[in-house]
């Protein structure tokens, strides 16, 4: 599976998104542990609570890591770029497809 070229600050952009929204889908109308009448949903809540602290923490390193292989990458030659010898076989292909 390729993860292909995404530009810097990509994955802390999304990151950044899907805290947001879990937050948003947090909220309740009063705070504290009165919302829960039975123990069970709690209990639910608090493993959620959980893994979106690991899923924060694993986003973390993976951005981290991600800023250490942008920095390391060396840059690439752009493409559309043409060798001398290239654009002739190019200009060559393109008369004889013309018939020139």
């Amino acid at each position: 599976m390729s993860v292909g070229v995404s530009p810097p600050g990509t994955i802390k952009t999304l990151a950044i998104k899907l805290t947001v929204c879990f937050l948003k889908g947090a909220r309740h109308k009063s705070d504290g542990l009165n919302d829960f009448v039975d123990r069970e949903p709690f209990l639910k809540a608090q493993r959620e609570v959980d893994e979106f602290r690991r899923f924060q923490r694993l986003s973390a390193e993976l951005i981290a890591v991600n800023e250490k292989i942008c920095r390391l990458r060396p840059v690439e030659e752009e493409a559309g770029m043409w060798t001398a010898e290239e654009k002739k076989r190019l200009l060559r292909s393109i008369r004889r497809r013309c018939g020139k």
